[in-house]
């Protein structure tokens, strides 16, 4: 078991989180590469701004989701060129697509709308 600077040190299993399904959700979420069996990609939702007042994990997936069709080498972000989705003709040699990660819900909360 060689560790590198890339490696996930996270057990990776997933049956210890579920996928972010509720739009109200906000907090920590974490990609999942489904072919390689590892965690490829951490970040975070939450805050809410007048143009978009439910920043969600729904919505911050389907963020991802726009990202990944429209990267460019130019963008400096190498998750997107490595899990780019079908139509992207920027992907790496070796990308996975991004249909084959999935993301799932490490610490979620809801504000309340007081």
């Amino acid at each position: 078991f060689e560790v590198d600077s890339q490696t996930c040190l996270l057990h990776p299993s997933t049956i210890y989180f579920v996928h972010a399904s509720e739009a109200a959700l906000e907090g920590c979420y974490i990609f999942y590469d489904q072919e390689r069996g590892t965690w490829v990609r951490t970040g975070k939702a939450v805050g809410s701004a007048l143009s978009n007042p439910r920043a969600g994990l729904v919505q911050r997936e389907k963020v991802h989701r726009m990202a990944a069709e429209k990267s460019t080498p130019n963008d400096n972000n190498k998750f997107y060129l490595t899990y780019p989705t079908r139509h992207n003709k920027n992907r790496l040699k070796k990308a996975k697509y991004y249909k084959d990660s999935k993301q799932f819900v490490r610490m979620a909360f809801e504000q309340d709308k007081d």
